[in-house]
């Protein structure tokens, strides 16, 4: 129908932003101004796509470039083996291994309309994102992974 069209044209349109936050890793070479520029591309990433590639961060090359080689090595696994790092469900204290099918971005009712106006009901019945995760919290004396 023509919602269905609409939704699909929106989606053929959006662009993954490079969002640079240097003004916020590096703040003496940067005025507010600079910052508040980035945390409005920020929230316009967040707000249009969900999803933003970070740059301006300080962090090495090689330190990234090991991050990824864990990651992949990690979520290659077996999903029994990914498992054993689920130390309950989705935001919990802990962090750890979130399995494919678990997280569902579009369940989330917001307060600015990005959830299209759906009642509380049609937002639950929502199908599940096809995305895996491993969530790292500082305090977290939870067992990791050895590749990460």
């Amino acid at each position: 129908g023509g919602q269905e069209a609409e939704y699909t044209a929106r989606v053929a349109r959006m662009v993954v932003a490079t969002i640079d936050i240097s003004p916020f890793a590096n703040p003496a070479a940067h005025d507010d101004a600079a910052r508040a520029r980035a945390a409005a591309d920020w929230d316009r990433a967040m707000s249009d796509v969900g999803f933003a590639v970070v740059a301006g961060h300080g962090v090495a090359p090689e330190v990234v470039g090991a991050l990824r080689s864990a990651a992949h090595e990690f979520f290659e696994r077996s999903a029994e083996a990914k498992a054993a790092y689920c130390h309950g469900p989705y935001g919990n204290p802990l962090g750890g291994y979130t399995g494919i099918g678990t997280e569902a971005v579009s369940r989330t009712r917001d307060t600015h309309g990005g959830d299209g106006g759906r009642s509380a009901g049609a937002s639950a019945a929502a199908p599940p994102d096809l995305v895996e995760s491993f969530i790292f919290k500082p305090a977290s004396h939870a067992a990791a992974p050895t590749c990460l």
